[in-house]
């Protein structure tokens, strides 16, 4: 078992997620409620945002794989998911 030290948060490491943790706000896309840097995921779940469209609630999914695993092979799977999903938009006929 790990000691309390060793436990990593699921949150991301280095000066570039440092920056983006610790900014006051979120970096959206204009009009978007998950996707982009710095989501306060907690607080938009309590407010029960699903997303304002398909690609919205993919970015929600891919944060809610982020904040549940620090596992870089489950973060890749979710990086994969979310990218297979965002191309998938590209060609959707409702994508704006």
């Amino acid at each position: 078992m790990l000691s309390r030290s060793k436990v990593k948060s699921n949150s991301g490491t280095g000066l570039l997620n440092t920056i983006i943790n610790s900014l006051p706000v979120e970096l959206h896309l204009l009009g978007y409620q998950y996707c982009g840097p710095g989501t306060h995921l907690k607080k938009r779940l309590a407010l029960v945002q699903t997303g304002i469209n398909g690609l919205d609630s993919a970015c929600r999914n891919h944060n809610i794989s982020y904040d549940k695993s620090n596992s870089l092979s489950e973060r890749s799977a979710a990086d994969s998911i979310l990218e297979e999903r965002a191309w998938n938009r590209v060609g959707a006929k409702d994508a704006d």
